[in-house]
């Protein structure tokens, strides 16, 4: 589990960190906080692929006004960016992130082959950990439109460097959501979740009988809402419903990993975020650390109403503010967040 996070240079970050994460850490501050930003700080300092990680956070906000440059503190040119994490264990990983015009050939022809525009640029990651000698260096290169392709070397991370068996990252406002639901289904499934799955929905569908995966016209496989009369398309369901699905889908496909969720009350009515809060609660407890970033006060009042005495200690918010660059946050632990509710919504109202 990764315990801390330290950030300097990334994003809108010149410097901060947070100590004592927990299996369910909630990030809470108004605007421009530098909520999304350790979102991505956790995503590239603790992905087993740092360079596809990086490409990942560059393109959670892909223009052509912004390129990759913008992913470094003031473009760069303020130093180095450094994000360094560390578990429970003391296992740590620094990733040093630096900004070349010189891109490897072998990625300068792979974006061409995907029709990937110039001018190409690159952002260099070099990896190390606590035990010396043990590093590793990621080329993420990019295309004017902020598409990128990636190489690693070695291409699998030492052992030291690789403590998370998996970063995923969910940003539920719409952007990279690239999984298909029948996809996401199979593997609920397959992970003995079906039933999980079809309360969770069944709480906020009326009449719901199943979930099935059918064939499309194009023989493409396409999850349905069953119906004792009829199925329909996940697709040409309501947006509050296709959000709290891929919300359970993605947590019920996992049993361990780290979980990063940007949003996840986006679209949902207040008895759907009860079921995404239950949602969460169950992914912590099969042993997912999760990070989500929020503006719902909802969605806490329904994580703490879902939570049993044994969850609380297991839950943390963190109350977040930008000063300058700096990264100003105050930690309030589960037993105390209902008691410190109106703080709480000081950042959120």
């Amino acid at each position: 589990m990764i315990e801390s996070v330290e950030i300097k240079n990334l994003r809108g970050i010149r410097e901060g960190a947070l100590h004592k994460l927990t299996p369910l850490t909630v990030l809470v501050g108004p605007n421009s906080s530098g909520k999304s930003t350790i979102l991505d700080a956790l995503l590239i300092g603790a992905s087993p692929s740092p360079g596809d990680a990086v490409g990942r956070a560059v393109g959670r906000r892909s223009t052509r006004d912004a390129d990759a440059r913008w992913l470094l503190w003031r473009q760069g040119q303020e130093g180095s960016t450094t994000v360094g994490v560390e578990t429970e264990f003391d296992y740590s990983r620094y990733s040093t992130l630096s900004w070349s015009s010189e891109v490897p050939s072998e990625l300068t022809a792979r974006l061409r082959e995907v029709g990937g525009a110039p001018p190409f640029s690159c952002i260099e990651t070099r990896c190390r950990g606590a035990l010396r000698g043990v590093t590793a260096t990621a080329w993420t290169a990019f295309a004017v439109d902020n598409s990128y392709e990636f190489k690693q070397s070695p291409e699998v991370l030492p052992t030291p460097l690789k403590f998370e068996p998996g970063v995923s990252f969910i940003d539920m406002r719409g952007v990279g959501l690239g999984t298909p639901l029948a996809q996401l289904y199979s593997e609920s499934v397959t992970q003995g979740r079906r039933d999980d799955v079809r309360e969770l929905l069944g709480a906020v569908v009326p009449g719901l009988r199943n979930l099935e995966i059918l064939v499309n016209h194009r023989l493409e496989p396409v999850l349905h809402l069953v119906f004792s009369d009829k199925s329909v398309p996940v697709a040409l369901a309501g947006d509050g419903v296709r959000t709290m699905l891929r919300l359970g889908l993605e947590l019920a496909s996992r049993s361990k990993g780290l979980v990063l969720i940007e949003e996840p009350e986006v679209h949902q009515h207040p008895k759907a975020l009860q079921q995404s809060a239950r949602a969460l609660l169950a992914g912590m407890r099969r042993g997912i650390q999760i990070v989500l970033a929020t503006h719902s006060l909802e969605l806490i009042d329904a994580l703490l109403l879902e939570a049993s005495q044994e969850d609380l200690p297991r839950i943390s918010t963190y109350r977040l503010k930008l000063e300058e660059g700096t990264l100003a946050s105050s930690r309030i632990d589960g037993e105390r967040m209902a008691f410190a509710r109106g703080q709480i919504e000081e950042d959120l109202r």
